[in-house]
C-alpha cells in the first residue's frame, strides 16, 4: 500500500455557520483535525479560527494553512482578450493560482468539498451536494444574471476531471449521470452525516424552555431563497387557523431575495402576528429552537440532500418534509414525507403529530436512531479510505 498522502481540503467558508453548506464544511475540517491519524492536510482558505485552533491543539506538525489567493490581476485590455480567448473555449477561468499554492504547501491530492466547483490541476475529490440547475434550472438563484452558465462550465469540468466523485444519496447519483453521464473517475456514495453538534446536544438533557419563545410553534431553518418554498409553509401557517392554539412559525435564516415576496404573502393571508423572522441565529439559539418546537416545517424544494432534518432527528424534533426526490432515501420512516405543495397535506401532518402523541414519540425515536447511526467521524474515515485506495497507487507514480 502506497504511504498516505498529503490532502488538501478546499472548502468555501470556514468562517461562517449561516448555511447548511459551511456547516458540513466545518464539521468535515474539525472532524480531519481532531481525529489521530497518518495523513498531512493542506488547510484552504485559512481563517484566523483555524490558525488559532491549529496552534491550541499542537497540530502544526501536520497540518498546513494556506492564505487565500486570488488570480492575478490583468490590465484590462488584456483581461477582455483573456475572457474573449475562454468563451471561445468554452472552458472557465484556469485555477492556476490556487493549484501552485497548494502543490508549494506540499499537497499532492485534494478534497474538494460541496461549495468549492473548482477544478484543479492535481488529482481530487469533488463532493457534488447537487444539480439542481440541471434539475430546476428555473429557479433565479441557480439560472439568473448568467449564474446558469457559470454553474454548468464549472460543475462539468469539475466532474469530468475529477478522480472520485462522491454524492450523498442514490438518487444524487442518477441526477448527476443524467446531467454528465459516468464520470472518467469513480462515483461512490456516501450518505452526508448528521451534524456531530446536533448528536451531541441530543444526547444531553433537554434544558428548559427559554422564555421568548412561543408556546407551540413550528421551525424552519433555511435562508430566504425561491427554491426554499418559505410561501408554502406560510401557507400552512394560514390552514391551521382554524385548530385550537394554532402554531406559530419561526423561519431562521438570512434573506438571499425572497423574504419581502414571503412578507407580503404572510400579510395577504392574515397571519403576519404568528410568522417570526430572526434572521441569522447563533448555534445553541438553533439547538434550543429545534427542541422546543412542534415541528420541523421543511418544504425545501431542493435536494436530495438536506442537513435540517438531521439535525432536527438528533435533535427529538419531529420531521415534516417536502417529499422531493432522494428525501426518502435520507429521511426514510423517520419523518412524514408529503407532496411539496400540498399545504393541506402539511397541515394534517402538524393535527396527527399534536393528536396523536404514540405517532409523535415514535418519529422522535426512529429519528434519533437514524440520525446517530451515520456521524461526520465515520463519513470523512470513508473518504480518506478511497483516496488512500483509488488516488493513493497512481499518484504515486510522480514527485
Amino acid at each position: 500500500m502506497p504511504p498516505p498522502l498529503t490532502i488538501a481540503l478546499v472548502g468555501t467558508s470556514w468562517a461562517s455557520s449561516s448555511s447548511g453548506g459551511a456547516t458540513f464544511e466545518d464539521e468535515v475540517l474539525y472532524a480531519v483535525l481532531t481525529t489521530p491519524s497518518a495523513y498531512r492536510f493542506v488547510v484552504y482558505p485559512a481563517s484566523k479560527r483555524i490558525a488559532s485552533f491549529v496552534k491550541e491543539q499542537n497540530l502544526a506538525e501536520r497540518i498546513t494553512l494556506v492564505k487565500e489567493v486570488r488570480e492575478p490581476k490583468l490590465p484590462r485590455r488584456a483581461l477582455r482578450r483573456a475572457v474573449r480567448l475562454v468563451r471561445r473555449r468554452a472552458r472557465p477561468l484556469p485555477f492556476a493560482a490556487l493549484t501552485d499554492a497548494l502543490r508549494k504547501a506540499g499537497a499532492q491530492c485534494a478534497w474538494l468539498l460541496g461549495g468549492s466547483l473548482v477544478p484543479l490541476d492535481m488529482p481530487y475529490v469533488a463532493t457534488m451536494w447537487d444539480v439542481q440547475h440541471r434539475v430546476q434550472p428555473w429557479f433565479p438563484e441557480v439560472s439568473a444574471k448568467g449564474e446558469w452558465r457559470e454553474r454548468e462550465r464549472l460543475c462539468a469540468e469539475l466532474v469530468g476531471r475529477a478522480s472520485i466523485v462522491t454524492v450523498g444519496t442514490q438518487t444524487g447519483a442518477r441526477e448527476l449521470r443524467d446531467a454528465y453521464g459516468d464520470p472518467a473517475g469513480a462515483m461512490h456514495v456516501i450518505p452526508l452525516p448528521t451534524p456531530s453538534f446536533a448528536v451531541a446536544a441530543g444526547m444531553r438533557p433537554r434544558p428548559a424552555r427559554p422564555a421568548d419563545l412561543p408556546n407551540r410553534y413550528l421551525l424552519y431553518p433555511a435562508q430566504f431563497w425561491a427554491h426554499k418554498n418559505h410561501v408554502t409553509a406560510v401557507r400552512v401557517l394560514a390552514a391551521l387557523n382554524a385548530i385550537d392554539d394554532p402554531p406559530e412559525l419561526i423561519c431562521v435564516g438570512d434573506d438571499k431575495g425572497a423574504l419581502q415576496h414571503v412578507q407580503n404573502e404572510a400579510q395577504a393571508l392574515g397571519v403576519a402576528h404568528r410568522l417570526h423572522l430572526p434572521g441569522f441565529v447563533e448555534r445553541q439559539r438553533l439547538i434550543a429552537l429545534y427542541q422546543h418546537a412542534e415541528a420541523l416545517l421543511y418544504p425545501s424544494l431542493f435536494g436530495p440532500d438536506n442537513l435540517p432534518p438531521l439535525e432536527a432527528m438528533a435533535l427529538g424534533c419531529p420531521v415534516i418534509a417536502a417529499g422531493v426526490r432522494g428525501a426518502e432515501e435520507q429521511i426514510g420512516d423517520a419523518g412524514i414525507l408529503v407532496p411539496p405543495f400540498d399545504v393541506y397535506a402539511y397541515a394534517n401532518a402538524v393535527r396527527t403529530l399534536r393528536e396523536s402523541p404514540d405517532v409523535r414519540e415514535e418519529l422522535v425515536g426512529r429519528g434519533r436512531e437514524r440520525a446517530r447511526a451515520w456521524t461526520t467521524p465515520q463519513y470523512v474515515q470513508a473518504v480518506l479510505e478511497l483516496i488512500q485506495s483509488r488516488i493513493a497507487p497512481a499518484r504515486a507514480l510522480w514527485s
